[in-house]
């Protein structure tokens, strides 16, 4: 059975992540509300590369590393249901990326970003924020 200690570092690097995520989300949301469809098409490009990237790569290393340690460490229904709450919001955060995904594939306007990928960003960042939250708070109890 792995130690709490085993943990301690990825976990740090889970919530530095989670930080930096954060402050990204909110540089992006003030260039998408730029009105310059040169500006709104950069951010777009770089917000796909991002959910291509950095959220799936989050995801699978959280996944494959520290929830199946978890388990072992706290072999408990208790912490088996929050593991599942953890693997269930990542699924719904890698299906919103997507729709998100397709979203930024649309040009920009000459009026800066639509009503829908405005809303969709919107909706991505609020429940990814909420979901950095559980486990910025979940994880160090755990440990």
């Amino acid at each position: 059975m792995p130690k709490p200690s085993t943990f301690t570092e990825p976990v740090a690097a889970i919530i530095e992540d989670h930080e930096l995520v954060a402050e990204y989300l909110r540089y992006m949301t003030r260039l998408f509300t730029s009105r310059d469809p040169e500006t709104a098409r950069r951010a777009a490009a770089s917000l796909r590369r991002f959910l291509q990237h950095r959220v799936v790569v989050h995801f699978a290393y959280e996944e494959e590393h520290l929830l199946p340690g978890l388990l072992l460490l706290h072999e408990t229904p208790q912490v088996a249901r929050l593991v599942a709450k953890i693997q269930s919001q990542h699924q719904l955060l890698l299906r919103k990326a997507d729709r998100l995904d397709t979203l930024l594939q649309q040009p920009p306007t000459r009026h800066g970003t639509t009503a829908r990928l405005r809303h969709g960003l919107r909706d991505f960042f609020q429940n990814l924020q909420r979901h950095a939250a559980l486990e910025n708070t979940l994880y160090p109890s755990l440990l």
